[in-house]
């Protein structure tokens, strides 16, 4: 039989792209956990005032772009708003017609007696929905295909006459 080597190698400290060697124990904390030592980075303290001026900034611009958005086309836009809120809840609603169909399965298997009509309705229910749910979302589909082509030409027709400083501003 072969000889197993038992020499022992000491773990290498990582390397962190962009920092001096003096610098690396100051961002890697290490933490031994029984036969484990782990290894983490130390992350940079959390910046809320940052995050919250981001924050007002993105909100402020996503306002100006919905109102000018608004102006263009108010109808498509509340449109697109509900197909993609209706989106949104499509699944849970779905959902809950599945589970709704199987409580009433389970209550029949319980009793031992089956109730047709309620599991008709339930299965009619939750077909309807999927027909709704496809429906919707073609119409959507060609929705946002009509609505992207308004909004990009809008902005077109604005960079070309050069009034584009309001919209950066």
């Amino acid at each position: 039989m072969g000889q197993i080597d038992e020499k022992r190698t000491e773990p290498t400290k990582p390397q962190v792209v962009g920092v001096a060697k003096d610098n690396i124990d100051d961002l890697i904390s290490t933490t031994q956990l029984g036969v484990w030592e782990v290894l983490t980075l130390k992350g940079t303290p959390l910046r809320l005032r940052q995050l919250r001026d981001e924050f007002v900034t993105g909100s402020v611009q996503f306002y100006e772009l919905w109102c000018e958005m608004y102006r263009l086309s108010p109808g498509m836009l509340i449109l697109f708003t509900l197909s993609k809120t209706w989106s949104g809840i499509e699944a849970a609603v779905l959902m809950h017609l599945s589970s709704r169909l199987l409580h009433i399965i389970e209550i029949g298997l319980i009793r031992g007696e089956v109730d047709a009509h309620a599991i008709s309705m339930a299965i009619v229910a939750r077909l309807s929905c999927v027909v709704l749910v496809a429906i919707l979302q073609w119409w959507s589909e060609i929705l946002l295909s009509n609505f992207q082509a308004q909004v990009i030409h809008h902005f077109q027709v604005i960079l070309m006459r050069g009034h584009y400083l309001d919209l950066i501003y």
